[in-house]
């Protein structure tokens, strides 16, 4: 399948790799199906591309690449919905926010994971209520760092 985004211009992809949100994301609940980009020039982010709309998509990452001690106590009732045995089903994303004025602020999210089934590929964003973690999470001085393990992972 292809798609015409506002940043990559047309992308190809494969239908088994749709991602599709249950409730959609908070705030874009009108929106249910997402790819994710990654593109070894962006890593450690990658993109959430919705593919019902080619202008919406959000920079995430994997937030074990800068807080290895992540810990979730994932809610039963989401692990239901997600149609989830097993938490090792689960891949496990964040939204990265990256001011344009400021990019040295560039946070993740760590009080709202996102879950992926990657068996069957639905999804679902989860805000920890109960949580130490934060919305804004700083990662700048941990970026090079994860650039410099990465180099030596290829």
């Amino acid at each position: 399948m292809e798609l015409n985004t506002s940043r990559f211009g047309k992308i190809k992809y494969i239908s088994k790799n749709v991602i599709v949100f249950l409730e959609g994301l908070p705030g874009f609940s009108q929106f249910n199906k997402y790819i994710i980009i990654d593109q070894k020039k962006h890593r450690p982010f990658m993109w959430l591309q919705c593919i019902e709309n080619e202008n919406l998509a959000f920079v995430v990452t994997n937030p074990y690449m800068f807080v290895n001690s992540y810990f979730v106590n994932i809610p039963d009732e989401d692990l239901k919905a997600l149609n989830v045995p097993v938490v090792e089903d689960l891949r496990i994303l964040v939204m990265v926010v990256i001011p344009k004025d400021n990019p040295q602020e560039i946070s993740i999210n760590l009080q709202g994971p996102i879950f992926i089934n990657i068996r069957d590929m639905t999804a679902k964003q989860v805000i920890l209520y109960n949580s130490n973690y934060q919305v804004k999470h700083f990662i700048f001085s941990k970026i090079q760092t994860v650039e410099t393990q990465m180099a030596y992972a290829e």
